[in-house]
Formats: structure tokens, sequence, C-alpha cells
């Protein structure tokens, strides 16, 4: 058992991050290869991925179940990063349908038809984060404790048009649009439970990361233009995320509860097999000569796979292409739901000149192939992490990414807590900037 030294969290250059999957638990220990700088490498000193559940309302015994899961990924972390407890920072990444997202807005009328300035800009900037100080959940919800601020969405102008940047534009009037977000008090709970009796006495979290904000932190390096960076899709066990990130924040973002164990779910019925033998298809994919690249040849490839059930194992034949033709179904399916998702925001234009799939169920053979079936104008690749790398010099893929991002999303939380320490001791220009850098989160 790792003992926790309460002096370690003095150490602000080093970063936990926790990542509490529905069938998966992720605690990493990283450091920066330049101190406070999230844009330089990542270097992953503890990594520790452990088997867990999905922590369910109706079933009490799945939080102590990932409670000590938790407990068990923080051990083997620390224990490998060499630490003697909690090295500073302690980031929480939040995912599921607990989480609700709002777009809020604020507008500034300019009286006349003009050429709109940067004063203009900071105006409305600064009207939407009134917005944001007044702003209260629907009943039911409630704000997200020390976590997600405002993130910018865009500007529209009085034609309807959405722009990044507004300044230099011509309208009557600019309206900013962002994202708020809340979360369901019962959710909430669970999630407080099961970090307070996992951690070390004395330790709480420092940030609270949205899914598809580490995601984007994960993949994309920082920019300075104006453009959007491009869309990433990440197939989770239990959710999917997308996010469009831009310089001043996120033309989109969100989850659709629909993922990679919906996936197994219907293979698992489909061919009459339990949900663990439909995951090992899953997984072994590749070397059952399947893929998502569906072809009606008229072949009958046929699979021979072991399923154990209770202490006796017996051998299953299921035909390769019921396998692909199930799966290629669900999947075309969540990519579907997040075009419309996007298109009905209006953000999906915004898309860039490809996709970007992360996440376990990136890793598919031919996922690729099938995404630009329904992305049609774009092409699909795979991401990884953005400059990051593991001590043990074990690889990270795509699966990794949320878990990459979320440390950096927290370097960059660190240093706008910076900001408002010194804020709180000048003010004129450096209060004015924080003000600003704080509203439009520049990731």
């Amino acid at each position: 058992m790792v003992i926790f030294n309460p002096f370690m969290r003095q150490r602000r250059d080093i970063f936990t991050g926790v990542v509490l999957g529905s069938d998966v638990v992720q605690v990493a220990v990283a450091s920066f290869e330049t101190r406070d700088d999230p844009a330089s490498t990542l270097l992953v000193r503890g990594y520790a991925r452990v088997p867990s559940l999905k922590i369910r309302r109706d079933e009490p015994e799945t939080t102590a179940i990932v409670v000590e899961q938790l407990a068990r990924a923080l051990d083997e972390a620390w224990g490998e990063a060499d630490c003697e407890g909690l090295p500073g920072n302690l980031c929480l990444c939040i995912s599921g349908g607990y989480v609700h997202r709002e777009i809020v807005s604020s507008t500034l009328e300019l009286k006349e038809q003009r050429v709109i300035t940067e004063e203009d800009v900071n105006e409305v900037m600064r009207r939407i984060c009134q917005e944001e100080a007044d702003w209260q959940p629907e009943g039911g919800k409630a704000m997200i404790c020390g976590g997600i601020p405002l993130i910018n969405r865009g500007f529209r102008l009085a034609d309807g048009r959405l722009r990044l940047n507004a300044a230099g534009q011509v309208s009557t009037s600019i309206t900013a649009e962002s994202f708020l977000f809340s979360e369901e008090t019962e959710g909430h709970d669970k999630i407080d439970v099961v970090m307070r009796e996992a951690l070390p006495v004395d330790c709480a979290v420092d940030q609270v990361v949205y899914a598809p904000i580490a995601l984007s932190s994960g993949i994309f390096q920082p920019s300075v233009a104006d453009e959007a960076s491009g869309l990433v899709v990440d197939l989770g066990a239990g959710m999917t995320s997308y996010v469009i990130l831009s310089h001043y924040g996120a033309v989109a973002c969100g989850q659709i509860p629909v993922g990679m164990d919906h996936v197994v779910n219907d293979l698992g019925i489909a061919l009459g097999v339990q949900m663990e033998t439909a995951r090992t298809l899953v997984k072994d994919l590749e070397s059952l000569r399947c893929s998502l690249d569906v072809k009606q040849d008229g072949t009958a490839r046929t699979l021979t796979i072991k399923e154990h059930v209770g202490e006796q194992t017996r051998d299953l034949v299921v035909y390769g292409a019921a396998v692909e033709m199930v799966m290629e179904a669900r999947l075309r399916e969540i990519f579907q739901l997040v075009r419309k998702t996007l298109e009905k925001e209006g953000s999906y234009l915004w898309a860039g000149n490809e996709i970007i799939l992360t996440g376990p169920g990136a890793k598919l053979p031919q996922i690729c192939l099938l995404a630009e079936k329904v992305f049609t104008e774009r092409k699909v690749r795979i991401g990884t992490p953005y400059r990051a790398r593991r001590m043990d010099g074990a690889p990270l893929g795509p699966e990794d990414a949320i878990m990459m991002g979320l440390l950096r999303a927290s370097c960059l939380e660190t240093q706008l807590q910076a900001l408002e320490a010194e804020e709180a001791e000048q003010s004129g220009f450096l209060g004015k900037l924080k003000a600003f850098w704080k509203s439009v989160r520049d990731w």
C-alpha cells in the first residue's frame, strides 16, 4: 500500500490523472519535459489499467467494486512512478449520461451595420462570463464542483453565420455562444463516494475535465490559427465522445450514450453467446480473419471459438459474415448519430477535411473505411496522443488519447489558477487578460 506524503502535494510539476470507464479504471502519473508547458512532451512515469464495472444506480455493490479497483490502480501507478503518495495535481475525467451540456449565449447590439472591433469582442465575452456567473442548472442538477469552466463555441452574426473570430466581420450584432456543464446530483454523489473512499486521507481532486475536452487536448497541438482543428470521435466502451476544437474553444463537444459495450451486446444476442465470449470476438476480430469492410462474396467463412460455461468449455461454430454484419450495423449507427447531432447543431461544416478516430474501437480492422461511408466528404484516420511517451518504453495508442489529454488539460488549468492567484494581488491589464484567457480557454 502506498503511504501518502502530504509534502508531495507541493510538487506542482507532477500530475495524476484518473479516468473511470465503464469497463476499466485508468490512472496515470506524468510530468512535462518542459515544466509548466502543456505543449511539450508528456512523460508518463506510471500507468495502470485495471478492469472494472460501470457504476449502476440500482446496484450499490458496483460502487464498492469500483472503489476497490481504483485504489488498486492508484497503488500500481504510484508504485511504478516511484512516488511516496499522490504527487502534485490530481485531475479527474468525467463522462457519462449524468453530465449535461447546455449552450448559453449573450448578444451585443451594435445599433448599425459596421465592422466588429476587438473591443466589441471583449465586451460580449465579458457579458457571456457574467452569464456563466449567474447561470443555474435546472432542477435535479448542480454545477460541477471545482470543474469544467465555460467553453467558448464561437460568435454568431446577425445573419446567422457562426464565426470563430468575429473581429473584422461586418454585422449589426454579435452573439457569443458557449457551452456550460452540469451534473445530476445522484451521479455526482456516487463519483464523490468513489473518489473519497479510494484516495488517501487529506487528498482531493484539483481539476475536473469533461471527456471530449480532454480528448481534444490529447490529439491536437495548441494552435494559433482561426480555423477549427478537425473532428475527433472517441469510440469508448459505454460512451462515444466527439469534439471539434478551435483556437478559441470548441465549436462542438458532447457525448452519445452508445459505445463498444453495445456492439458486444448486439453480438452476444445475435450469435447466442455469453457477453464475455462476444467481447473476446471483438478483441480478436483480425486474428479471426474478420473486418468491418463487409464483402458479400458468397463465401461461408466459419469460425470455431471456445466458450467457457462454468467449469466446462465448449466449441462454438459461427459465421464470419454474421459477426461482421452485426458489428458493421451498430458502428455505422454510431457514426450516423455523431453526424446527425453535429448537423443539427450547425457544427458539421467546421469538421475540417479529416475525421480522427480514437478509443478502444479505433483499433478494429477497417474501421476507417466504415467511417468514410458515413462521413462521405472526408478522409478518416486513427489518432494517437500528441507528443507523449511512456518511460517504460511501452507504446501509447488511440485508447490512451483521453488520458493523455486529461493530463495536458490539468497542466493548463494549473497555469490558469496561477493567473488567478496573481490577479488577487494585481489589477489592470493582467486582470483583464486573465478574464479573457479563462473565458475562451485557449487550447
